[in-house]
């Protein structure tokens, strides 16, 4: 029946097939209908209907269309739940996205700080490389004038 998608009705149940009981008594089910819970020509389901007298005519009908029903709600049932899981997903990977960005953002000004206090430290030392050369020039034009005094000195004549 699953397998072969098909409506299945059996008539005259054996005794032992299945009783009903009620507050007004008990009785043995002897009709029985199988309907198969078709969407897009798979099956997900089976409805199985007991009854007392054989099922006929726009009784039939009704359950092809109720089953009909049946089928829809659950595949859409599905669907939906499918649907929310991969809404629930999503979201979550915006989320997860959104916090990266963040993340990636404090890293960019972290790395923009750490660069300018990189440009920062290369300018002072520049600066400092200039001072030192303008020193180093100016010892050069001390030293230059003290060799020149010296040599002046050790150069004059002695008195005596």
């Amino acid at each position: 029946m699953y397998r072969d998608k098909k409506f299945l009705e059996i008539d005259n149940l054996g005794e032992n097939y299945s009783e009903l009981s009620s507050g007004l008594g008990s009785m043995h089910i002897k009709h029985l209908v199988l309907a198969p819970l078709m969407v897009n020509s798979n099956c997900i389901g089976v409805v199985e209907l007991g009854s007392f007298k054989k099922i006929k005519g726009y009784r039939i009908a009704f359950i092809e269309k109720l089953v009909e029903i049946i089928s829809s709600t659950i595949y859409t049932d599905q669907a939906n739940t499918r649907l929310k899981k991969l809404i629930e997903q999503s979201t979550m990977q915006a989320k997860a996205l959104t916090e990266n960005e963040e993340q990636m953002r404090q890293n960019m000004e972290e790395l923009l700080a750490a660069q300018d206090e990189s440009s920062s430290r290369e300018d002072e030392l520049i600066k400092l490389a200039e001072e030192s050369a303008t020193r180093e020039e100016m010892l050069n034009q001390e030293i230059e004038i003290l060799r020149n005094q010296l040599q002046q000195f050790n150069n004059q004549p002695l008195a005596g």
